[in-house]
């Protein structure tokens, strides 16, 4: 089986805070909660022009909520396995995928209700700033080898502490607070 066209739709943070827009206008994704969908505004999905960023305090592990991925007009049973390999070695271990068929394609997801999904390692203590922190994806499937994902690309902001901000700080004081100044 040659390997087939693997499109990512979406990715959602969790593990951090969600960064309200300067507009007032709301925040950038879903705040988590048992009943909540981070599919209805992910902080990563395909074919908008602007991706969301998020707020890690130092010493915390990006984690994954949600991803999910399309291999269109193929009916694929699983089991299939998701990784990621982030930015400077921040990288996502193996874990086992849901799925499921649908009229579009064999749809792949991720998400907290199956594992965690964390980076392999924490973020120093120290401020950070990724103007575009990327997560270059991978799906195997049991017995056909691995097959590129798509690649996710989000401003990550990493500072130190949380509790200095209001529950949504606005994008402006967060990125004052973790961009580091220029020497």
């Amino acid at each position: 089986m040659s390997p087939p066209e693997v499109v990512l739709k979406t990715v959602s943070f969790r593990g951090g805070k969600l960064i309200a827009k300067d507009d007032g206008s709301g925040l950038y994704g879903v705040e988590y909660d048992p009943g909540a969908d981070p599919d209805e505004d992910p902080h990563w999905q395909e074919g908008r022009e602007e991706q969301y960023p998020y707020f890690y305090p130092a010493g915390k592990k990006l984690t994954i909520w949600k991803a999910k991925w399309l291999i269109p007009g193929e009916e694929l049973n699983g089991p299939f396995y998701v990784r990621g390999i982030g930015t400077e070695g921040y990288n996502f271990a193996e874990v086992l995928a849901w799925s499921q068929i649908t009229e579009e394609g064999t749809e792949i997801w991720i998400d907290l209700s199956s594992n965690v999904i964390t980076s392999k390692g924490a973020f120093p203590q120290e401020i950070r700033y990724f103007e575009e922190f990327e997560i270059q994806w991978k799906i195997r499937l049991e017995g056909h080898g691995e097959w590129d994902a798509g690649t996710s690309v989000n401003p990550i902001y990493v500072c130190l502490g949380s509790g200095v901000f209001s529950i949504y700080p606005r994008l402006v004081e967060v990125h004052f607070a973790c961009e580091p100044s220029e020497e």
